[in-house]
């Protein structure tokens, strides 16, 4: 068993994302980080090691690989959005290239999906459907404008969904309502893989739903499954009254299951991603209208049965987090910090925030879970069934905060306010004691 074990993890690890904190959920899709550093309980000016003026504001996440982040900043009205790269240790800025000009979303922003890491490159994802790839150094690579290709995203508040890089594939998730205009093959929603060198569509499913007009945008992003040996069985994707499965290979559906299946609503946007936590996959219904889990089947086919649902209010924006069987929720709906059992959802415990309700989704580090609320409120709980609150505070000056907090493999704890890029460091041992 040790040595199967074993062998798992290696290929699991050889499957994961790119550098330290590849994709906006970390290195493997749950909102995790695997460091053994040391770090910091509270994130104020006694653990702050710098903090960077940013252009522009922005809800993604940064991403970090190879000692340097890179992050996604929209400007004043008209001027261009900026991918940008700092160095991870000094927090100095190093470059900073111009993606396009795009009209602003309706009560959004055009920087709104976080970037990926692919390879030696990042992906840049903008709400217009535009798709940039430059090196670590900032130097253009390709740009691929796939409305060219599929017809317009036609998604409400801007796509804002983040591209997936996984076993060496970049995949591309477009959920999008049906405008009722246009040809046929213009609207249908796609899971697409991307030929990460040039940018060009190598592969292509059709994802057809029955979701009626804004039920049919999805702002959450693809994630891998992966079988008991640790090799990816399937592509997720959510969205669209549905959950679906596909081969990663060719895109094929292997099944779905409808999360409202008599299609009711006409305003069920789903903007939380799933989360997949071994063999059980969990996701936020849309406008925070209950949960589900599903239990996986033993073959890539065979379509998975409902574990348990909860119909009461739970997240509408926040991604869960899970570690060790437990699932790590900031309810944006009611201001709480819960924990729920992944393999039946019993309530493990409930914590109020004092009237703050994150749309920053939790990130656990270290025996840690970091939170952050919209107005630059701050929580660190430990990472347990029933958590206890170690430190709580507030970022000086007014931060909005819409991003998730990264953790780097060298201990560094990144916040990307809407008006700076702050780092903290857990304080350097007394070395005279």
């Amino acid at each position: 068993m040790r040595i199967r074990s074993t062998l798992s993890t290696i290929v699991l690890l050889a499957a994961v994302a790119s550098g330290d904190w590849g994709h906006w959920r970390g290195a493997q899709w749950t909102g995790v980080s695997q460091t053994k550093a040391s770090l910091p309980t509270r994130l104020d000016a006694t653990t702050q090691a710098y903090g960077v003026a940013l252009p522009g504001k922005s809800s993604a996440t940064p991403v970090v690989a190879d000692g340097k982040i890179f992050i996604v900043s929209n400007q004043s009205a008209g001027k261009p959005i900026l991918a940008m790269g700092f160095d991870l240790k000094t927090g100095k800025e190093l470059w900073r290239h111009e993606l396009a000009t795009v009209k602003s979303p309706n009560r959004n922003t055009p920087a709104s999906a976080s970037p990926t890491v692919v390879g030696d490159r990042v992906v840049w994802t903008l709400s217009s459907g535009l798709f940039v790839a430059t090196d670590f150094a900032g130097k253009e690579l390709w740009r691929s404008d796939l409305t060219k290709q599929i017809g317009p995203f036609c998604v409400k508040f801007g796509y804002s969904t983040s591209p997936l890089y996984c076993g060496g594939e970049l995949y591309i998730a477009l959920i999008r309502q049906d405008p009722g205009r246009g040809r046929a093959s213009m609207r249908v929603s796609y899971l697409l893989r991307m030929d990460a060198k040039t940018g060009t569509i190598v592969a292509r499913c059709a994802r057809p739903c029955k979701a009626r007009k804004e039920s049919g945008d999805s702002y959450s992003s693809p994630l891998p499954i992966f079988d008991s040996a640790g090799k990816i069985e399937s592509i997720l994707i959510t969205g669209g009254d549905t959950i679906t499965a596909h081969d990663p290979k060719t895109l094929k559906e292997q099944w779905r299951v409808d999360y409202d299946p008599k299609h009711a609503s006409t305003t069920w946007r789903l903007v939380p991603s799933a989360v997949v936590a071994g063999r059980i996959v969990v996701t936020p219904r849309p406008r925070g209208d209950g949960m589900i889990a599903l239990e996986l089947g033993k073959t890539p086919a065979e379509t998975p049965k409902q574990k348990w649902l909860r119909t009461e209010t739970f997240p509408d924006v926040t991604t869960l987090a899970a570690k060790d069987g437990v699932l790590y929720v900031a309810n944006d709906k009611k201001g709480t910090f819960m924990t729920l059992d992944v393999k039946t959802g019993k309530t493990l415990s409930t914590t109020k925030l004092g009237g703050v309700r994150p749309w920053a989704s939790p990130t656990i580090a270290g025996g840690k879970v970091y939170l952050l609320g919209p107005k630059g409120e701050w929580f660190v709980f430990s990472a347990a069934a029933k958590p206890k609150l170690l430190a709580k505070g507030k970022f000086n000056g007014s931060s909005e905060v819409y991003s998730t907090i990264v953790v780097t493999d060298d201990g560094s704890v990144l916040v990307r306010t809407n008006r700076k890029l702050l780092c903290f460091r857990a304080p350097a041992k007394d070395k005279t004691k």
